[in-house]
């Protein structure tokens, strides 16, 4: 073998001289060759050492790749190229205003879900789910569901009734602020009236 005296100098730490003779021999960068040739020192010992390793190290034969087998490429995933077809579009800027008033209500009855009661809880997650159903119909550009309107009066809880107008008058105030959903309020402020009328009433009782 062609580097077997560096292996063997690596294996047993050969003294200096015979380890520079091994690199002036087989080592190829002039300016170790010279640093060598000063004799031995700390850092030049060292960095002959790392030298002779390196050389060694290139000597080994490199292991060539397997080759790949017809069968593998035939099998192989084949790439998908995006078309017009299977890419999602976004949701056209009308859409978009519809979805935003079912998003925040969903969001405020999520954040609200940790710290309701048992009742209003459950009350919460109902709604949770049907507005899902309708966000999911509306991204999808499916046959809008019926939304069935809410009856405040079956709620005998009152403190259910003031977090439901707590709930809306927060919507109406975002709802204020946004041109492009100041059609929604009429609605808004006919449910915001009702569930007043509801806790005056339960008040009185």
């Amino acid at each position: 073998m062609k580097y077997e005296g560096i292996k063997v100098w690596l294996e047993t730490s050969g003294n200096f001289q015979d380890g520079a003779a091994l690199y002036a021999c087989h080592g190829t960068n002039q300016a170790l060759k010279d640093l060598f040739n000063k004799g031995e020192y700390s850092f030049s010992k060292k960095k002959l050492r790392s030298a002779l390793e390196e050389l060694l190290q290139q000597s080994l034969p490199t292991a060539k790749p397997a080759p790949v087998s017809s069968s593998f490429i035939q099998n192989r995933p084949k790439t998908v190229t995006k078309t017009p077809e299977n890419v999602t579009k976004a949701p056209h800027p009308e859409v978009n205003g519809r979805l935003r008033a079912l998003l925040d209500e969903r969001t405020m009855l999520h954040a609200q879900l940790e710290y309701a009661g048992p009742m209003t809880r459950l009350f919460h997650c109902l709604r949770i789910v049907e507005l899902t159903k309708l966000i999911t119909a509306i991204y999808f550009n499916l046959e809008k569901p019926e939304e069935q309107p809410t009856d405040f009066s079956q709620i005998a809880d009152r403190a259910q009734l003031k977090q439901e107008l707590l709930n809306m008058r927060a919507l109406r105030a975002k709802l204020r602020k946004n041109p492009k959903r100041q059609a929604e309020l009429p609605a808004l402020e006919e449910k915001i009236n009702t569930v007043s009328q509801l806790l005056k009433q339960t008040q009185n009782d």
